[in-house]
């Protein structure tokens, strides 16, 4: 694994304070849009049950993804423009089975935002 292994990625679900709407607080807004900073940069493993990896070529970290953050990872990948979080999940709402809305947006944002402080993702504005 890289000079460094991050499990952070791999919740699911929005810690509780982000699922109770203080995502805003902490730095989401409902306009800002996401891109990747570089998509060749990470190379990703395959899908296994529940997580798959993420390899930094730049700094040789290795994150483990939950599945919801490969999706979203995927997601930017392909999209042809920088996407929102309300993009993403409804990208992502048909892969979800049984999600609650308000949750699954809440954990995008959150993953979102990490995503940035990993320096993996940037926020733009429209």
């Amino acid at each position: 694994m890289g000079r460094h292994a991050s499990r952070l990625l791999r919740k699911a679900r929005a810690p509780v304070s982000w699922r109770a709407g203080v995502c805003a607080r902490a730095g989401a807004v409902a306009a800002d849009r996401y891109r990747l900073v570089d998509p060749d940069r990470w190379v990703l493993s395959p899908q296994w049950t529940d997580e798959s990896l993420a390899y930094d070529r730049a700094s040789a970290d290795t994150h483990v993804l939950s599945p919801i953050a490969r999706d979203i990872i995927e997601a930017l990948r392909s999209a042809e423009r920088a996407s929102s979080a309300q993009e993403l999940v409804q990208a992502l709402a048909a892969n979800v089975e049984d999600h609650d809305p308000v949750a699954l947006h809440a954990a995008v944002e959150a993953m979102l935002l990490e995503f940035v402080r990993l320096g993996l993702a940037e926020r733009t504005n429209p």
